[in-house]
């Protein structure tokens, strides 16, 4: 499987700009509190255990973190929320909290320009390229659980695709490109069988049953038909040497954080050969750097301490490197072909 490293200028700080992610922050983390203490006013706000899709095990409690319990599969490495709301409420929740509001309102306002240039733009040309390579025909593409309005926007532009989709969105409907809107009723069922290049980008680490994703982008692809997704990963540097203290790691978002090994053999099972399979994540050494700087009582990390003091800009550029071109920067991206 081919690995991908990318060299370029993208800064933690221009798409998460302190002190603007701190209150958004804390924001999440008063709801996410409530909501796993049971004092949210929320539909269906039940909690369910939840065992591992891969081995069907029960995974063991590893630590807590925003009032959520992260546990471990023994035998796949997964990093799982149990007990977890389902789908329904997190869905309410997203729709109706403010964490959602200020993401919307404020907080991806701020930053739109930054994530437009350093995140949708290289992804727009990455499904580009995946068209050209995997699916030079391909007519019809759609967006599943769609959250980036822009992106969707400049794939329109792009002209590349007669026919773009957005399924069941998240982001506001009407912040939804005028050309992706006929299919707001028609839900997944008008594509089974006929999309040619689905996209879950950052979908299956929160959503509360990854495995019926997965088999439901199946049945929505047409064979042959080509998948393609971001997620984030517990192998990644990041959250091996971090676990509970990992900055980015909060429970209704994050909720699962497959193995590299794991994530291989869900998307599998669920009937898709993977194609490619890459780390390409550009901030994994820079947010650890910056966690040890602000918090220098975490235990068990000296090495990385003395790294950081003593090595320089070049050391970081290098480490970086070496976590994509092995597969273990946090940030995962994957090209499969439907069965």
């Amino acid at each position: 499987m081919k690995a991908v490293v990318l060299r370029d200028d993208l800064r933690e700080a221009d798409i998460r700009p302190e002190p603007l992610y701190a209150e958004y922050k804390a924001i999440l983390e008063n709801e996410s509190r409530r909501i796993f203490d049971g004092s949210i006013r929320i539909e269906n706000r039940e909690l369910l255990p939840f065992d591992c899709p891969n081995c069907g095990k029960a995974p063991v409690a590893e630590f807590e973190r925003w009032g959520a319990q992260y546990c471990r599969c023994a035998t796949c490495a997964s990093l799982l929320v149990s007990p977890r709301p389902g789908q329904e409420a997190l869905d309410a929740f997203r729709r109706e909290s403010r964490a959602g509001r200020f993401w919307e309102q404020t907080f991806a306002a701020a930053t739109g320009a930054a994530r437009e240039h350093g995140i949708f733009r290289p992804r727009l040309q990455w499904l580009l390229s995946i068209k050209d390579r995997y699916g030079p025909r391909a007519s019809v593409v759609a967006d599943y659980r769609s959250k980036y309005p822009t992106f969707l926007e400049a794939l329109c532009d792009s002209g590349e695709f007669p026919q773009v989709v957005s399924l069941q969105p998240e982001a506001p409907w009407e912040k939804l490109p005028l050309a992706v809107r006929p299919e707001r009723r028609a839900g997944p069922e008008a594509l089974l069988h006929r999309t040619d290049i689905l996209t879950l980008f950052e979908v299956i680490e929160r959503v509360s049953n990854p495995g019926e994703v997965l088999h439901l982008a199946r049945e929505l692809c047409a064979p042959g038909g080509v998948l393609v997704l971001t997620t984030t990963s517990s192998s990644g540097f990041e959250y091996q040497l971090l676990g509970g203290s990992a900055p980015n790691l909060n429970p209704l978002d994050r909720m699962n954080l497959f193995s590299i090994d794991a994530l291989t053999r869900l998307i599998g099972k669920a009937g898709f050969e993977i194609l490619e399979l890459s780390t390409p994540g550009r901030l994994d050494v820079a947010t650890v750097r910056k966690t040890l700087e602000s918090d220098p009582d975490l235990p068990g990390l000296s090495f990385w301490r003395y790294f950081f003091r003593h090595c320089g800009e070049d050391a970081e550029h290098t480490l970086q490197e070496f976590l994509q071109q092995y597969r273990l920067s946090s940030h995962v991206r994957v090209v499969a072909r439907r069965q």
